[in-house]
C-alpha cells in the first residue's frame, strides 16, 4: 500500500492556467490589490473566497488560528466580525496584533497580512450581527464560545430555539458580537506561476507611506 507521505507528494499543487502578477504595474498601496485580488478570486468561482485565516498570540506566546470570514476590506485593512467571549477576543485584548492569510488554490495565490487589531464602536457590531443570516445569528448567540458543551442533543435544541425567536422577530442583538479591523501595515501577495517559478511582493508601511519590494521565495 503506497504511503500517505508518497500519496501526498503525489498530489498537485495548482492548475496549469494561473493567472498572470505583472509585479511592474502593481499599485502603490496594497489594500487596492488585495480587493483587486478577492474580485479575482470570486470571479473565477472560488468557493468562500472570502475566507481567512486569523492568527493571534497569547501573552505565553502561544500562537492560535482558526478561519472565519472576512466582512470588508477598507483603507485602513481588513474587517471581520466575531463573538466577544472567546479566546481570540481574550488574545486580542492582551496583544492586540494579528496576521491574516487568504489562500486561492485555485488561482496560485496567498496575500499575508499583519498590523494592530482595532475594534469598531458598537453601532458597527450591531449592524454587522442584524445583517447575519438567520442560521449564523443562532449559532452565534448560543453558550460560552470555546467552553465545554455538555452534548450535542443540548446545543441543537437550544440552536432550533434561538433560530425560531430570531425568525419569529423576537431576538434582539445579543450584546456579545464584535467587529474589528486589523490594520495593515504589512501586506505580501505571492503567486505561483507555470513556468516561472514564484513571486513575493511585500508592502511595508512607515507613517502614511508605503514601499513594496520583491522577496525571494
Amino acid at each position: 500500500m503506497t504511503s500517505l507521505r508518497d500519496r501526498l507528494r503525489a498530489l498537485p499543487s495548482f492548475a496549469v492556467d494561473l493567472p498572470p502578477f505583472p509585479v511592474e504595474s502593481a499599485p502603490a498601496r496594497p489594500l487596492p490589490l488585495l480587493v483587486e485580488w478577492l474580485d479575482a478570486a470570486i470571479s473565477a468561482g472560488v468557493l468562500v473566497p472570502h475566507a481567512v485565516t486569523l492568527s493571534t498570540v497569547s501573552v505565553a506566546g502561544t500562537a492560535n488560528a482558526r478561519t472565519l470570514i472576512v466582512k470588508d476590506v477598507n483603507d485602513d485593512g481588513v474587517v471581520f466580525a466575531t463573538r466577544t467571549d472567546g479566546r481570540k477576543v481574550a488574545e486580542l485584548e492582551r496583544v492586540p496584533h494579528a496576521a491574516l492569510t487568504f489562500y486561492w488554490r485555485e488561482l496560485g495565490r496567498q496575500v499575508r497580512v499583519r498590523g494592530l487589531v482595532r475594534r469598531e464602536p458598537e453601532a458597527v457590531a450591531r449592524a454587522d450581527e442584524q445583517a447575519r443570516p438567520a442560521h449564523s445569528r443562532a449559532a452565534g448567540r448560543l453558550g460560552t464560545q470555546s467552553s465545554p458543551l455538555p452534548s450535542r442533543p443540548e446545543y441543537i435544541r437550544l440552536f432550533r430555539d434561538e433560530l425560531e425567536r430570531i425568525e419569529g422577530g423576537e431576538a434582539d442583538v445579543s450584546g456579545i458580537w464584535a467587529v474589528f479591523t486589523v490594520v495593515a501595515d504589512e501586506v505580501e501577495f505571492w503567486a505561483s506561476t507555470p513556468d516561472e517559478g514564484q513571486i513575493r511582493l511585500a508592502y511595508t508601511r512607515s507613517g502614511d507611506e508605503w514601499t513594496r519590494s520583491l522577496l525571494w521565495p
